[in-house]
């Protein structure tokens, strides 16, 4: 408690140090004044607050009257006649501040959570909510925020399939109906969970979430799914839509858990989305969000993993035209011939699919070829996807790689991997992502590839 007393009299200054003793523990005392320093709020936020007019009749008013004596109701505090007043209160402070944005059914238990922790400081509560929607949230509470909730499912549910295809492949075809997570997650993420869980459990994830990027609600939500695997996989469809109707009781400890490991184990990039923060989306993801087709990514499996995280992954040196606009519009560094000499297949193995002579033309350092128009055995009644062929070294290294590295498939575009991962996912191959843009894309910005030796 003293240490966190401490760092608290010297914020903004000790922020690094109150970021280090978090990861530790957060103090209870303290919970209030942490999270809004982990989200870096500063200030004269009493003046601030004091000045919004919460008072004023909206449009909104009555909705938001409907929904707080739903919200909540197990905590005393919220449910008094006086928490109802302070939520409401905060809640009306956002929409005024925030005119553009809109109330979403959710917004009162998103807020609930940080009144909870700042009950005596509706500023600091208010205050701490507007900076998190900002780095968490941003375009959920748009007035049409159709296609953000859409990319975020569909990348959540290209997650799911990235760590456990067989969870996947069961719910996207329960009696001939696919369980997706429209009909099950956009509460999750339009209320960060707290819709869902308890605010006891809600502090301690949060304590987790607030020390990472807009990504990790992502992994939160894959880990709840793994949590569920062996309910979910001898569910029928009806069954999963009775059973997410009211969350199953769940350990939050063992969801954190999970959810750090899978956030550690997936390439920063194959959880890029077009609409997170900017500050999120740093040199090292390298992806140009302008280059996304929003409704072909609702059709994709399996993540996309950009250029320079493949490199970082294979232990490629790139050159030095980092973040060059003159020659390189995605900020991420040029594949050259240079490479590392130690051996990079316990981290990744990149697949070229193409057909072998464009493979023997040039491709990443490290790939092995498997061209996709003659990779599988054709299906028969005992395999009905097909096989992999023996004898190739493409599929030799698949198999070796099974379960424990990443594998990239690359093709000559985006669309191409996809095809192929279909196959791949049906006979259980996790951790597939596919090369953003293909090698046509590496073509167009001047990437030098490496012809391979024979």
């Amino acid at each position: 408690m003293l240490v966190f007393d401490q760092l608290l009299r010297g914020y903004p200054l000790t922020i690094d140090s109150i970021i280090s003793q978090s990861h530790l523990d957060i103090c209870p005392v303290f919970r209030g004044h942490i999270w809004a320093c982990l989200l870096g709020v500063q200030g004269d936020t009493r003046g601030l607050y004091s000045r919004i007019d919460k008072c004023s009749k909206r449009e909104t008013d009555r909705q938001i009257e409907v929904d707080i004596p739903r919200c909540h109701q197990y905590e005393p505090l919220i449910a008094s006649p006086e928490g109802s007043h302070k939520l409401k209160r905060v809640i009306k402070a956002w929409l005024v501040t925030h005119p553009h944005l809109t109330y979403w059914q959710g917004l009162d238990s998103l807020t609930t959570p940080f009144l909870y922790v700042n009950y005596n400081r509706e500023d600091l509560a208010f205050a701490t909510m507007t900076k998190f929607i900002d780095k968490y949230m941003g375009g959920l509470f748009e007035r049409d925020n159709a296609k953000v909730i859409q990319e975020y499912l569909a990348v959540f549910q290209q997650l799911i399939t990235f760590h456990d295809p067989e969870l996947a492949n069961h719910l996207s075809d329960m009696d001939g109906q696919a369980f997706v997570p429209d009909l099950y997650a956009i509460p999750w993420f339009l209320t960060m969970f707290a819709h869902v869980f308890p605010i006891n459990k809600m502090i301690y994830l949060w304590d987790t979430l607030l020390l990472r990027d807009s990504s990790f609600p992502l992994f939160v939500g894959v880990a709840i799914m793994t949590r569920l695997k062996r309910q979910l996989m001898s569910f029928t469809f009806n069954d999963c839509i009775l059973s997410f109707s009211d969350m199953p009781d769940i350990d939050i400890h063992q969801v954190i858990k999970i959810s750090l490991t899978l956030y550690r184990d997936t390439p920063k990039s194959c959880s890029f989305r077009v609409h997170q923060p900017e500050q999120d989306s740093d040199g090292q993801i390298g992806i140009n969000r302008d280059f996304i087709d929003l409704d072909e990514r609702r059709n994709e499996i399996i993540p996309r993993i950009s250029p320079a995280d493949v490199c970082r992954l294979a232990g490629v040196s790139r050159s030095s035209l980092l973040g060059n606009p003159e020659n390189n519009d995605d900020g991420f560094e040029i594949i050259t011939k240079e490479t590392v000499q130690s051996s990079v297949i316990d981290r990744v193995l990149i697949v070229d699919i193409r057909k072998k002579e464009d493979f023997d033309s040039g491709t990443f350092p490290t790939a092995v070829s498997l061209p996709a128009d003659d990779a599988f055995d054709e299906p028969t009644e005992n395999s009905p996807f097909g096989s992999l062929k023996p004898g190739k070294i493409g599929s030799l290294g698949l198999i070796r790689s099974r379960g424990k590295n990443v594998i990239v498939l690359a093709g000559y575009a985006t669309a191409d991997a996809q095809t192929f991962a279909f196959q791949l996912l049906k006979l259980g191959y996790p951790k597939l992502c596919c090369l953003n843009g293909g090698f046509d894309y590496l073509d167009q910005i001047g990437a030098t590839l490496t012809v391979p030796s024979s």
